[in-house]
């Protein structure tokens, strides 16, 4: 404002020489204020001039020092962020403790910016407001992605607490089976119970296929963390563990089956064998003169 006033009373300098030189005619003491009028001003425009530039020049060094300390926080931010890629509470809590303080050095930024833009011309103001524009949109980025990144982590829970839950309960459910059982239909209930499980695990391998695919894209979503990934193998050798040791009992219950069904049907033929044999011994009991009866009786005895 001083530069511009300045600017405006230099022409008055030309007014001011001319009454000077008037007051020169008649005086020859007044000669030398012409000069000394037009140097001190330009002396003042002179002075004010490097001012500005020297302000400037101090304004714009903190705003590209806020700049900086910004783009500096953003890069640390992603970084922390992205190794807490756990669990969706781990982002918030370790974004929260983190946003205040983003939000100030934006803001600080913006203010500096928007200060030294006043003082510049619209040229130089255009590649700071960039600045600005560009900061604010990577602000506006870095939420976008935090939260997409949230959402996706947070989808791949829910697909896979109930895996986790139900490897858990089958788990216990087959380890609990016994091949101990006496009696036939038991040991046949024991059997197609196991079969059905066999089946369900053969039902659960899209899904866990599906999960290892979200994992995978999670992982290559954000470099800095492999917890999804690590965490569908542990799923996955768990469900190989389980499916091997449900195989291994169904066949093995599946010959104790065989075996046993192949021991009814020995003493079922035993027992009819004997039945019938106590109904020929019963006949033979019958007294008959008979010779040839009486023979063929010792022969079948015999």
């Amino acid at each position: 404002d001083i530069l511009d006033a300045l600017q405006k009373a230099e022409p008055q300098t030309e007014n001011l020489k001319s009454q000077l030189n008037e007051l020169c005619q008649f005086s020859r003491d007044l000669s030398t204020y012409s000069g000394k009028v037009s140097g001190l001003i330009k002396d003042l425009c002179l002075q004010a001039s490097k001012g500005c530039q020297n302000k400037e020049q101090i304004l714009q060094q903190r705003f590209l020092r806020a700049f900086k300390d910004f783009q500096q926080w953003l890069v640390n931010a992603k970084i922390t962020t992205a190794k807490c890629f756990d669990i969706p509470q781990n982002i918030n809590e370790e974004f929260l403790s983190e946003s205040e303080n983003g939000q100030h050095k934006l803001n600080m930024m913006l203010s500096k910016g928007e200060l030294l833009c006043t003082l510049l011309t619209k040229e130089k103001a255009s590649g700071i407001q960039a600045k600005m524009a560009t900061a604010k949109e990577d602000w506006k980025n870095f939420h976008s992605n935090l939260h997409q990144k949230e959402s996706a982590l947070e989808d791949f829970e829910v697909s896979a607490e109930p895996v986790q839950d139900w490897l858990s309960k089958t788990e216990k459910m087959v380890h609990g089976s016994s091949n101990r059982l006496y009696d036939l239909p038991a040991k046949r209930r024991e059997q197609q119970k196991l079969q059905s499980v066999l089946e369900e695990i053969n039902c659960y391998e899209p899904q866990l296929h599906r999960l290892k695919e979200k994992a995978q894209q999670l992982w290559e979503g954000q470099a800095a963390s492999r917890s999804f990934v690590h965490r569908v193998s542990q799923l996955s050798s768990q469900y190989l563990a389980l499916s091997n040791v449900t195989k291994e009992k169904v066949s093995r219950l599946d010959r104790i089956v065989a075996e046993h069904n192949q021991f009814s049907l020995g003493i079922k033929d035993l027992q009819d064998w004997m039945t019938d044999t106590v109904h020929v011994l019963d006949s033979y009991c019958h007294p008959t003169s008979d010779k040839s009866v009486l023979d063929s009786r010792v022969l079948k005895l015999e």
